[in-house]
């Protein structure tokens, strides 16, 4: 059966066409699965994808993507020492969220430490930079606001991008995220996908369906206060963020 799947998570959206064919769960298909290279990477892609869904559906346009990094003093020991500091960190926010009477907190947050000196980034609910500064005391925080029309996968592939070690997955979420909403319909044409109107077409892709080869959209609406689309995050918005103190507020967009 050829079907069409709309994930709509934002301002973007996603189409991918398909054909669907329900296989049986045995142990032998799970363990081809395990053992097969091209299923493995289509399953990091997919984690990538619904990653990136959960900012633009929850941060686009009223989100911040904050940088915490750590002074020599208060360096921590590994990863696990890390986590706990990131755990308390959010522990300590919900609270002052609560106390100043703002919406619950909401989050998607990592550590970075591969090739690099230990830092988070976490991205967040919208609160005054000043407020971020006092309750990250172990050194400097980098702040940026997230414009309602950009296309966050480029930093949902950095959040999610494959770690080495024991511990691999060094990225962690709220519970209340909301997801993206997804509408499966029979396909009228193959190899066929209409644009919605009021959307910018962004990629398209024969072979990157989050389930295998299939037809893959990816657009955006179209931003009608008359600034540019952008289409993913550029790559220098790293550097201008990690190790950066920044006593202003910074707009985050391709």
């Amino acid at each position: 059966m050829l079907v069409d799947t709309t994930i709509k998570a934002g301002n973007v959206l996603e189409i991918m066409q398909f054909r669907y064919h329900p296989i049986e769960s045995t142990e032998r298909n799970k363990k081809l699965k395990a053992s097969d290279q091209k299923q493995i990477m289509r399953n990091l892609r997919a984690s990538r994808r619904h990653c990136a869904r959960l900012i633009n559906q929850n941060f686009a346009g009223d989100g911040i993507w904050v940088g915490l990094d750590y002074s020599d003093e208060n360096l921590p020991a590994d990863d696990e020492a890390a986590m706990h500091e990131l755990v308390k960190f959010l522990r300590r926010l919900r609270a002052r969220r609560k106390r100043l009477g703002m919406t619950p907190l909401k989050y998607i947050a990592n550590i970075e430490s591969l090739g690099t000196r230990v830092h988070h980034h976490v991205i967040l609910n919208r609160i005054e930079y000043a407020e971020l500064k006092k309750l990250w005391t172990l050194g400097r925080v980098s702040y940026a606001e997230m414009d309602a029309y950009s296309d966050y996968i480029s930093i949902a592939n950095y959040i999610t991008k494959e770690k080495k070690g024991k511990h691999k997955k060094k990225w962690i979420q709220s519970k209340n995220l909301l997801p993206p909403v997804i509408t499966i319909d029979a396909a009228k044409r193959a190899g066929v996908v209409k644009i919605p109107r009021g959307y910018k077409e962004l990629d398209r892709d024969l072979e990157a369906g989050d389930f295998g080869p299939g037809l893959y959209v990816r657009c955006m609406k179209i931003d009608h206060r008359g600034k540019k689309n952008a289409a993913a995050i550029g790559k220098n918005h790293r550097g201008d963020l990690e190790g950066r103190e920044q006593g202003q507020n910074h707009r985050l967009r391709g």
